[in-house]
């Protein structure tokens, strides 16, 4: 499976190439951007969205870990309540 990132930059490469055979104004030339700046942006809003992912990832391990943890000392307090008092 291809990365929507990967797909992102061929998209992007593309439809440059699209727009330059058919003399359409790119998104480039819409927001008033050279071509280079709009390909600096997309990449940056690209290595941003990766950074998310990978940062929703870890915090997904870390929840997962930290419910796994609190089902055990739940167990663990819940043998202590079924112990008759001394």
């Amino acid at each position: 499976m291809i990365s929507s990132s990967i797909a992102g930059k061929f998209f992007l490469a593309e439809h440059i190439k699209t727009d330059q055979k058919t003399n359409k104004k790119t998104n480039a030339q819409l927001l008033q951007l050279s071509q280079t700046e709009y390909i600096r942006q997309a990449i940056e809003l690209m290595n941003q969205e990766t950074e998310r992912q990978a940062r929703e990832k870890r915090l997904k391990k870390a929840s997962l870990l930290t419910i796994e943890e609190s089902m055990k000392i739940n167990a663990e307090f819940s043998g202590v309540d079924d112990e008759p008092e001394a």
